[in-house]
Formats: structure tokens, sequence, C-alpha cells
């Protein structure tokens, strides 16, 4: 989906991808996506080929469109849904990577 994708996913292993969602826009700025939505996230990810997906930053501000219950719902649905780990603010993530 992103320009470069599969040219990272045939050079490099990914083993974790740590991707920003919320699906952030800034009304002054018109259509653009500061932030991926959880449906793109999904789509890098598969192209990525990552072993451990972490999606991070989309609850807390205003200005993002997309909350995490809304992006759970989304990676629960998708094939990679296994390989989505969710953080816990404050607490500490050990990653079998």
């Amino acid at each position: 989906p992103y320009a470069g994708t599969v040219e990272i996913a045939q050079r490099c292993r990914i083993g974790t991808a740590i991707l920003n969602i919320g699906s952030v826009q800034l009304a002054p700025m018109g259509d653009i996506l500061f932030s991926m939505s959880a449906s793109q996230a999904v789509n890098f990810a598969k192209e990525l080929g990552a072993n451990v997906v972490i999606p991070i930053h989309c609850d807390g501000w205003a200005h993002f469109s997309e909350g995490q219950a809304q992006a759970r719902e989304v990676f629960n649905a998708s094939t990679i849904k296994e390989r989505v780990r969710w953080l816990v603010p404050g607490q500490a993530t050990v990653l079998d990577v």
C-alpha cells in the first residue's frame, strides 16, 4: 500500500512492526492522513510480513478519528489477528520474536 513496502519486505526480515494508527486528520490540512487507519495498518503489516504487529497511538487525543476499540475490531477480524499485541500503558510487555 505504501511506496517501497514490497522492497523493504523483500530486503529485510521484519520481526516487530510498531505502527501508529488512529486515522489522524486535521481539518486545515484537508484529507491528508497523519497516521494510518486500522485497515491500512493491517494491509501494511501483511505487506511487511511482520511476525509481531504492535498498533500504538490511537487514544487520548481529540484528533484521532479511530480509537482503540474500533481498531481492535478491525485487527480482530483480520488474518493477522494472532500476530497483534496491544500494549497496556505503564505495563511491561515481553515479546516472543
